[in-house]
């Protein structure tokens, strides 16, 4: 749980709903609905009754609105009494697996508005190199695709739930992602990578036989082999930049759609924790603040 989630919740029930609130805290409508549901998820109970419109707060949500009003109100005096963003300096060294490294132009602006001082570095790799390497102490956190067998000194903070779609050029459009597949050379993720041994592996379970003509170890590649119509290929939904979805055709890949976990992993016991809390917040902040227009089949 995270404080915007509370400050989330206090929003919609001081402004009457879901779309005042997110005039008010300058977010989308669809950023307040998740972080409604990641709160309701880490309650374990739902808050709102969304059986009537608008919404309006169940018993649940009614016990536990003045304790979330009085953290949110603890957590404003606190921050104003305590030093200004910009004294918190020093450096911290991020991992990040290849296929993830769109979120990072957003995140360090944002965290560069915020806290000037502070520098961040980042290493790329493979998810479980990465992982090892967070164990060791060589990096502070790794953001990576999650993978079952996570150390036990490690903690994972989820940032987003992602779809796999199969990519295509836009003359595709209705046919499924079967046939698509079937029908045309692929290219896929690097297999040595985790989302690329997920597709692997639900290839497998699908029986879907393609012809593979490449691997990529980044999205552009996939990208403009699509574009230029050599081939088609399956990745996931966050990486596909907005400008090129004029001219793509998305599908989801399976019924119900695979997905993916993002997850930012750090040590149980870390020397940075304001550090790793700052890098969270604004990782979760370009996730939930994406473009979410596209539409996948």
């Amino acid at each position: 749980m995270q404080l915007n989630h509370l400050r989330a919740l206090v929003a919609i029930v001081d402004t009457g709903g879901f779309n005042s609130a997110a005039a008010k805290l300058g977010l989308t409508q669809a950023a307040i609905s998740m972080q409604i549901k990641r709160l309701e998820e880490w309650l374990g109970f739902e808050l709102f009754e969304r059986s009537v419109r608008p919404p309006r707060l169940n018993n649940a949500g009614l016990l536990i609105l003045d304790q979330a009003r009085e953290i949110v109100d603890m957590c404003d005096k606190f921050k104003d009494s305590a030093p200004v963003s910009s004294e918190l300096r020093g450096s911290i060294k991020i991992g990040a697996v290849t296929g993830l490294s769109h979120f990072f132009p957003q995140t360090l602006s944002d965290l560069r508005k915020r806290y000037g001082h502070l520098q961040v570095q980042i290493v790329t790799g493979y998810a479980s190199d990465l992982a090892h390497s967070v164990v060791r102490g060589r990096l502070d956190a790794a953001v990576i695709t999650q993978f079952p067998e996570l150390d036990a000194e490690l903690i994972s903070r989820p940032i987003l739930t992602d779809t796999l779609v199969v990519v295509a050029p836009r003359g595709y459009a209705g046919r499924s992602d079967i046939e698509i597949l079937t029908s045309n050379p692929y290219v896929g993720p690097n297999r040595n990578s985790e989302v690329g041994r997920l597709i692997e592996q639900a290839l497998k379970k699908r029986r879907i036989k393609i012809d593979p003509l490449m691997e990529f170890d980044t999205v552009e590649t996939l990208l403009m082999m699509v574009l230029h119509g050599l081939a088609v290929g399956i990745n996931p939904r966050s990486t596909i930049g907005e400008r090129y979805l004029d001219d793509l055709y998305l599908v989801s890949f399976g019924s119900p759609a695979i997905q993916r976990t993002v997850s930012l992993v750090q040590k149980r016991e870390t020397r940075r924790p304001m550090f790793l809390d700052a890098m969270y917040d604004a990782l979760c902040g370009v996730a939930t603040n994406g473009d979410t227009r596209a539409q996948v089949a």
